[in-house]
């Protein structure tokens, strides 16, 4: 077997199935898979999103529902990559799933980390749109996991003062096409022990502007709620869904003193 081969090698671990376990809870929970899809992944050659390709092309491969899927992986000239984008090609290859490289346009009349990070995110979502209506897609799919979705909660309510994150099936008006995350209930250690039992080759995004972030308090945090309650993760999700309108303060407009 050659060193560039991608096969996947089978594993039988705990992590492994309550992987498949959260990944088919929800497709079926939140119906993000119907007759007839055409899926864009976006593949960025991270555990997330190559597990998700993994995921998805198994699924596909089942008679029903019958979908297709096409990976896309954007570059950018704000970040440093060191992509094997032919490893990316035959991953998906070898997986059924149709594989393309764009890169992401930017322009250079924002000063500043935040600005730069704001305007790579904004290309970058662009590009995402433009090659699911290129390829006629009509859902995309992400690979934001349990971790990410918890992270987002605690840093819209501690800088935005909102409760809210990323929901698993969104549409929206403006776009012909709706967003799944078909990792939304799977914990990052499971999927981060699912692409290491399978070898990932991944990519390594050298970002200028990503030192310590946000983000990465917000996973501390969440870190620190468990070591309270071991089922935290689950808690917090459901929480999400279980809002007590009636013990939370209402406005009820009229002057500020």
């Amino acid at each position: 077997m050659s060193n560039g081969q991608t096969t996947p090698t089978r594993t039988t671990g705990i992590s492994e199935k309550k992987l498949h376990r959260a990944f088919s809870q929800a497709l079926k929970r939140f119906d993000l898979i119907e007759d007839g899809d055409k899926i864009l992944i976006g593949l960025s050659g991270g555990k997330d999103s190559l597990v998700l390709t993994e995921l998805l092309s198994q699924r596909m491969r089942v008679h029903k529902p019958k979908f297709t899927l096409q990976a896309i992986h954007i570059t950018s000239e704000q970040i440093g990559y060191k992509t094997d984008t032919d490893y990316l090609r035959r991953f998906c290859e070898e997986r059924g799933v149709n594989f393309e490289t764009v890169e992401s346009s930017s322009s250079s009349d924002d000063t500043g980390n935040k600005a730069v990070c704001f305007r790579c995110s904004r290309d970058r979502r662009k590009a995402l749109f433009e090659a699911a209506e290129r390829h006629g897609c009509n859902k995309i799919a992400l690979g934001h996991q349990l971790d990410d979705v918890l992270e987002t909660l605690f840093m819209n309510m501690t800088y935005h003062g909102t409760f809210g994150a990323v929901p698993p099936l969104l549409k929206l008006d403006r776009i012909p096409f709706s967003i799944i995350r078909p990792l939304y209930l799977a914990n990052e250690s499971d999927v981060a022990e699912y692409a290491k039992s399978r070898d990932y080759r991944m990519t390594v995004k050298e970002c200028p502007h990503s030192k310590a972030t946000s983000r990465t308090e917000a996973k501390e945090l969440i870190a620190e709620f468990e070591k309270l309650n071991k089922n935290a993760r689950a808690s917090l999700l459901k929480a999400m869904s279980n809002i007590n309108q009636q013990y939370l303060p209402k406005e009820h407009g009229g002057e500020k003193e």
